[in-house]
């Protein structure tokens, strides 16, 4: 019996796909999982026929996370492992208490906080050189950052419901991750709508700190990275 997915010491294969660690191009690989999550998983998520379908989106972020977070076979294992747990704990959250959803939540906010610091470490401390690479690095960084914070804002509305005024909990049913998204990027760019307010004393302490890392990060990494790839553009 073959495996889908065979880790060896340096190298994963996936559905006869090999792929060597560290994955070249584990950050786009990561950007492209992020970007199906963020803008199919809010719309497939209302429809119970898409469900499975949507949990896809899930585990191709996990699986991406793992590569961009993964320098040898040993690291890549322990990733997975550690994803798998939450994408567990997640799965028996929905179909149990609240209060499970936020431990869920919580144990997400540990791993994507590890993968965003890891991925950011490697584009800003190890790297001297700025590519494309690089670039899909820091934008990754900051997806995972307003992906952070939404699961923040749903494990904070679990524990304390009423947190974030304006979240529709569909008569009753908990509010989906894609509503704790839309509000966490909303802060996140400071775009400010309105529609969604944060009432708890944390739940606005959580926002204003968003926005301010949110603009900090654009202004200072991100912009710089890019001048410094075209400078070195340029140069070549």
């Amino acid at each position: 019996m073959r495996w889908p997915l065979v880790i060896g010491t340096d190298s994963v294969r996936l559905f006869g796909l090999e792929m060597s660690l560290p994955y070249p191009r584990a950050y786009q690989a990561l950007f492209g999982a992020l970007l199906g999550l963020l803008v199919l998983y809010p719309v497939l998520a209302r429809y119970p026929l898409f469900d499975a379908l949507s949990d896809l989106f899930v585990g191709g972020v996990l699986l991406a996370a793992a590569l961009a977070a993964s320098t040898d076979g040993r690291q890549f294992r322990i990733t997975m492992a550690i994803a798998a747990v939450g994408f567990l704990l997640a799965l028996a959250g929905s179909w149990g208490d609240p209060r499970a959803v936020g431990l869920a939540r919580v144990y997400g906010i540990a791993f994507l906080a590890w993968v965003a610091w890891h991925v950011l470490h490697d584009v800003v401390m190890v790297n001297r050189r700025v590519n494309a690479h690089m670039i899909y690095g820091a934008l990754c960084v900051y997806l995972l950052v307003g992906l952070t914070f939404a699961f923040a804002f749903s494990a904070l509305d679990a524990f304390a419901p009423g947190a974030i005024a304006g979240i529709d909990d569909a008569g009753g049913a908990r509010a989906t991750l894609g509503e704790y998204t839309y509000y966490s990027f909303v802060t996140l760019t400071t775009l400010g709508f309105g529609d969604l307010m944060p009432v708890s004393p944390l739940a606005r302490t959580l926002s204003w700190a968003e926005a301010v890392i949110g603009q900090i990060y654009l202004t200072v990494i991100l912009a710089r990275l890019v001048a410094l790839y075209g400078v070195q553009a340029r140069a070549d």
